[in-house]
């Protein structure tokens, strides 16, 4: 919440994105790299929770790097791995190498 307030407060200047994009995917890029911070401090509970919601947040946005969603799904599939649970791992693994070669930069809903 303090940083939505923050952003709030900035002076908007504008560009090709409206605020409420650009604070929708700062909130979003927030859920993403918390959601790695916890794998790398081995809380994969938390990291997967939090990456899932950020996966599927990022599905949904128009405008989210198709790079970080691969990322994520890179660090699902680590967390499942981890855990022992191949198949399930290997799911999340093959939706990121699918993304690999799709050769857009940004997703399209």
């Amino acid at each position: 919440q303090k940083m939505m307030k923050q952003l709030a407060a900035c002076e908007w200047r504008g560009t090709t994105s409206s605020f409420e994009e650009v604070r929708v995917a700062t909130s979003l890029r927030a859920e993403y790299m918390l959601g790695v911070n916890f794998y790398d401090c081995e809380e994969t509970s938390s990291g997967e929770k939090t990456l899932v919601g950020a996966v599927e947040r990022m599905r949904a946005s128009p405008t989210f790097s198709r790079v970080a969603l691969m990322d994520a799904l890179n660090h699902l599939g680590m967390i499942w791995c981890g855990r022992s649970e191949y198949s399930r791992a290997r799911e999340y693994l093959e939706q990121s190498l699918s993304l690999h070669g799709t050769g857009e930069e940004r997703l399209a809903g």
